[in-house]
């Protein structure tokens, strides 16, 4: 019986290349603070592996960290995800005050240029790629306080400076889930 692959995020190796001071729009306003250059690699595919990204980090700690890719394989599947990004913004609530978080967005069934953020009652049915980031998984009213309707959603939690996992969690929404035609089912 042949084996299943499954796509595993230890097998994304991410490399510092550059850190600069640099400034952007992030949601139409100015920021200033780091751009860093990671050189990432994709272990779990053996071609079309080779990735390039890019890590804002404001100097205002209160701002939210953007990780985007800069330069995508030539696949199909990830046309276009140099213009998406990944934000992860300050936790304000309880004991995850300080921490960053993101929530989770996978690709809309049948269309890959949309996505739908994942409830924290969905988590059972996630890609086994999630499995190891479990212990991190909240309900994003515990991770900070809204006023919409987003209460329910998955959060995943990690230390402000864990730059690495940030591009890894990249992978986990966007990369693996266009690749291996993943998506959630029920419309948001």
């Amino acid at each position: 019986m042949a084996r299943r692959f499954r796509p595993n995020l230890d097998r994304i190796e991410v490399r510092l290349l550059d850190d600069r001071p640099a400034s952007w729009d992030l949601f139409h306003e100015p920021a200033t603070g780091n751009e860093r250059v990671y050189r990432v690699l994709d272990h779990n595919y053996e071609r079309n592996n080779e990735w390039e990204f890019t890590v804002r980090i404001p100097k205002d700690s209160g701002r939210e960290i953007e990780v985007r890719p800069k330069r995508v394989p030539n696949l199909a599947a990830w046309s276009g995800l140099e213009r998406r990004s990944l934000i992860f913004p300050v936790a304000t609530e309880g004991r995850h005050r300080r921490k960053r978080y993101c929530k989770v967005p996978l690709p809309s069934p049948g269309r890959s240029d949309r996505k739908r953020f994942a409830r924290f009652s969905e988590r059972a049915d996630l890609p086994s790629w999630f499995g190891p980031l479990a212990r991190r998984m909240k309900q994003l009213k515990s991770v900070r306080a809204s006023a919409g309707t987003d209460h329910a959603f998955l959060a995943i939690l990690l230390d402000p400076d864990d730059y690495e996992l940030c591009i890894r969690l990249f992978f986990a929404t966007w990369v693996l889930p266009l690749k291996e035609k993943v998506t959630l089912d029920a419309p948001e």
